[in-house]
């Protein structure tokens, strides 16, 4: 009979996510979302849109932004309006 005591077996995470932070979560993603669609105006400057998406400063939107898609708004923008 085989030992099985050694045997390592795989590790089950869950994640639980109150109803707060799941309309934080939501909240989140429409600000993304929303900036996505206003950084393909080339004419909107990236302080108009941290303000409207409600970002403090034009510096939290970029880390927020660059954290959620792997590139900063400009690269998206420049990338979206084929530059």
């Amino acid at each position: 009979m085989p030992d099985n005591r050694n045997r390592k077996r795989p590790i089950q995470v869950k994640f639980f996510v109150d109803e707060k932070e799941l309309s934080l979560i939501k909240a989140r993603m429409a600000q993304l979302e929303h900036s996505k669609m206003m950084l393909r105006d080339e004419n909107c400057p990236l302080s108009r849109i941290a303000e409207e998406c409600g970002f403090c400063s034009d510096a939290a939107f970029c880390n927020f932004f660059k954290k959620q898609t792997g590139m900063t708004p400009v690269r998206y923008r420049n990338e979206k309006s084929g530059k």
